[in-house]
């Protein structure tokens, strides 16, 4: 069964269920740990330029911002805070979408804030040895 994210969908919809289930602290707690660097702005290139489907290109983006959207981050106390998770998430999931595209160093800048924060979907988010 062909899977809307993508052939990696399970790890976005395992991702997107633990971004809804963080509480307002805890994106807090993320935006402290974000940072943006060279490395970050080329992984995300590398992840928007990877091969995907149009159909789970626009699955992956719309289940992100619908996922943020129910988070209730206008209460989290930073002015851009909200812009810098809703960005972060997308471009997380994107990069979770097309993983295997990515190298592991790539992957590993993208997903880096989550882990920081105790995210346990992208704890490990090298490709399983059957999709690679």
């Amino acid at each position: 069964m062909a899977n809307k994210y993508g052939k990696n969908g399970e790890a976005v919809a395992a991702f997107l269920e633990e971004v809804s289930a963080t509480d307002l602290d805890g994106w807090r707690t993320f935006l402290e740990h974000d940072s943006r660097s060279d490395e970050f702005s080329a992984a995300l290139r590398a992840a928007y330029a990877a091969p995907l489907s149009a159909s789970a290109r626009a699955a992956v983006s719309g289940a992100s911002i619908k996922t943020v959207r129910g988070l209730g981050l206008a209460d989290i106390g930073q002015r851009m805070g909200p812009s810098i998770v809703a960005n972060r998430v997308e471009v997380a999931a994107m990069g979770l979408a097309v993983r295997d595209a990515l190298t592991p160093e790539q992957l590993r800048v993208i997903v880096e804030p989550f882990v920081a924060v105790g995210f346990r979907s992208v704890a490990d988010p090298a490709p399983a040895p059957t999709e690679q």
